[in-house]
């Protein structure tokens, strides 16, 4: 026990190297491994006592209780060394640096709610700024494990900023898809892109601009990222938007314990399936037939076998349509009941739920179908769309783009690939119809490029606990002139200002 102890001291200098190694040594000074004075006398207490008996050894036949009370106290003074903050800070570094089984193994043997000592940061901060596989999978483990995704470092940083420093694209994409803010702001003003063209990361910087990064955020040292650009990448300044610029937020990851509660959801943490990390269904193009494609993606007239993978993409479409709202008050009380009912997706995946995926994707029904999105790149799938038809008129029930594929076009492109199977299964409509919450501009601006005219709104279900309810509005493409009706068409989105004025009194209604 003696020499295990001494061990368990030997390991301090390498501890101490790899804080002064770390990434994250620009926002801390690391702190040596301290023992406490009541811990430090019973060691060498033990030591002393232990060392009174000089060539004392353990006879053939003698009882072991003659050296218990030694041993005992040794494990007692391991236990609690081992259980200070300051001896947790080395799984911090094994979930970043580590091995992914390791790191995996470190994590899952922690507390979620533990922080490194020095750097005041969770399990989900190192794994962001993780450089070696596995990244994304350790913070899916996080979140799953409760970590409180409200909770910045001493620095006022939030995981986004490792990520980008450390230009973990992957870990930046799944942070701003968890909700974090690309423009919060550090203690001294700065937001994670000043990290990531600091660091030379272009990709970073990219992902970053396309997603809403303000290139205008001013520093307390004067510097803004546009200059830093100008300096250093100017091409980077051409950089194609997908959202707008936002201010800086007063909190980094808005509604928190909300997006936290559905985003578990979403990834299928309660219903009995395979884990999201494994492999995903393959469909190459050469074994599928294709009803519309372009150079990113191609979208399947039947599929086989993806039930699960669709009813996932299924869940994140109800997530989506609640993160729309993650500006309001009310957002943050959100319950699963209430996002999965808003889009008529069931809350709770049963046997017969799976079937009718599965017979929906795999075009087993007379009047409906769904069709799904592939990746060209990955041959994997990317979104959907689900439909119903008569004679006359087709309905689009939910046209859904997975997240890291949204802003590319595929949207419109699933629109097309759903008229264009209508009329291949006998559907000779004049009209296309579909619904779009008010507050869902992305997508209306979609529908309006495509053709779609607004003809009559009705209240929806959010938000749950307020009078004054967020709107549905009904588009039509082709049949009778619907252009009179409302003023929404491909460039005028005047209709849909005016029909917005209600729900900006939702906030004060809920104060």
């Amino acid at each position: 026990m003696v020499t295990a102890w001494r061990y368990f001291l030997s390991q301090e200098p390498q501890l101490w190297k790899a804080q002064q190694d770390s990434d994250h040594e620009h926002v801390y000074r690391p702190g040596l491994v301290q023992l406490t004075g009541s811990v430090l006398e019973r060691v060498q207490r033990g030591l002393r006592e232990d060392g009174a008996r000089p060539g004392t050894k353990r006879t053939a036949g003698s009882p072991v209780r003659r050296y218990e009370p030694y041993s005992a106290g040794l494990k007692e003074c391991s236990h609690e060394v081992s259980m200070k903050p300051v001896n947790r800070d080395r799984l911090f570094f094994k979930v970043r640096d580590g091995a992914f089984s390791e790191a995996r193994k470190a994590l899952e043997g922690a507390k979620i709610e533990w922080k490194h000592s020095s750097l005041e940061q969770n399990f989900l901060f190192f794994a962001a700024a993780r450089v070696r596989p596995g990244s994304e999978q350790l913070a899916k483990l996080c979140v799953k494990m409760g970590v409180d995704l409200a909770e910045t470092d001493k620095h006022q940083q939030t995981p986004l900023f490792y990520a980008a420093s450390r230009g973990n694209a992957t870990m930046v994409t799944f942070l701003l898809n968890l909700g974090f803010e690309p423009n919060f702001q550090d203690n001294i003003k700065e937001t994670p892109i000043f990290y990531a063209v600091r660091h030379g990361h272009k990709e970073i910087t990219s992902l970053l601009i396309e997603r809403g990064a303000s290139l205008d955020v001013v520093s307390t040292a004067g510097l803004s990222p546009r200059n830093m650009l100008s300096d250093s990448q100017p091409d980077m300044l051409q950089t194609t938007r997908k959202r707008k610029a936002a201010d800086s937020p007063d909190v980094s990851c808005p509604g928190a314990s909300a997006r936290s509660l559905l985003t578990k959801w979403e990834w299928g943490q309660d219903e009995e399936e395979e884990p999201q990390d494994e492999k995903e269904p393959v469909l190459e193009k050469a074994s599928v037939d294709i009803v519309a494609e372009n150079d990113e993606y191609y979208v399947c007239a039947a599929v086989h076998n993806c039930a699960k993978r669709l009813r996932r993409s299924e869940r994140e479409f109800a997530g989506d349509h609640a993160h729309l709202h993650t500006g309001h008050p009310w957002y943050g009380e959100l319950q699963l009941k209430d996002a999965s009912s808003l889009v008529g997706v069931p809350l709770v995946l049963t046997n017969n739920r799976l079937a009718a995926i599965e017979n929906l994707a795999s075009g087993k029904c007379t009047n409906q179908f769904t069709l799904a999105a592939v990746s060209a790149s990955t041959n994997t799938i990317a979104g959907y769309v689900f439909a119903s038809f008569t004679t006359d008129v087709l309905d689009i029930g939910h046209c859904k783009v997975d997240r890291s594929h949204q802003g590319k076009g595929l949207g419109g492109l699933l629109l097309q690939a759903a008229e264009t199977n209508a009329r291949n299964k006998g559907s000779d409509h004049s009209t296309v119809k579909l619904s779009v919450l008010e507050t869902n501009e992305a997508a209306i601006k979609c529908y309006c490029k495509a053709g779609f005219k607004t003809t009559e709104t009705s209240p929806s279900s959010f938000p749950p606990t307020a009078c004054t309810k967020i709107q549905w509005l009904r588009m039509e493409k082709g049949g009778t002139d619907v252009a009179s009706l409302t003023g929404v068409g491909v460039d005028d989105l005047a209709g849909l200002r005016n029909l917005q004025t209600a729900a900006g009194a939702l906030d004060e209604s809920w104060k």
